[in-house]
């Protein structure tokens, strides 16, 4: 939410997250945050004051041997801590936040979306949808993931499935 009106007309007043989970809340392996989510939060303004442990890079061991990539991955945070700093973020900036409420029915309408959530109906002008990879959103609209989506329509679009990566 708070991304969504750092640094664009859209005001943060205006904007409304839903989820139907409750927070704070503990989710596994939702703790890394990539150095990608870092340098991104703190392009708009927002940094991690809530204890990490850096990633500070990838070693591999197979068969006796040691390889490693020094570099900066990014951090592992409590997820039920970082969570509430964001939300914290987000609501100081005005955003209304619904939790415990999902989706139930998107519908595409002239100029925008219809949501029905357990709270009711709202209308929308922008959806942006941020649910992770088993997305309800992308459910309720119909639509596939990119990886289906090049095995439905091959690589050359003749509907091929792909083939083992080259």
């Amino acid at each position: 939410a708070v991304m969504v009106s750092s640094g664009t007309s859209i005001r943060a007043d205006r904007v409304l997250l839903i989820d139907k989970a409750s927070f704070p809340r503990d989710k596994p392996c939702g703790g890394a945050v990539s150095q990608h989510g870092i340098d991104a939060l703190a392009a708009i303004g927002l940094h991690v004051s809530v204890p990490f442990v850096p990633m500070r890079g990838v070693r591999v061991i197979a068969e006796g041997s040691v390889g490693e990539t020094p570099c900066a991955m990014g951090i592992v945070v409590r997820r039920t801590e970082f969570d509430t700093e964001l939300l914290a973020a987000a609501r100081s900036d005005g955003t209304v936040i619904r939790e415990g409420d999902g989706l139930r029915s998107i519908t595409r309408i002239a100029g925008g979306f219809r949501l029905v959530t357990g709270g009711g109906t709202l209308t929308t002008r922008l959806l942006a949808a941020c649910d992770g990879v088993a997305s309800t959103t992308r459910k309720l609209l119909g639509l596939l993931e990119r990886e289906a989506l090049l095995a439905a329509d091959g690589p050359d679009g003749r509907g091929e499935p792909l083939g083992p990566p080259a």
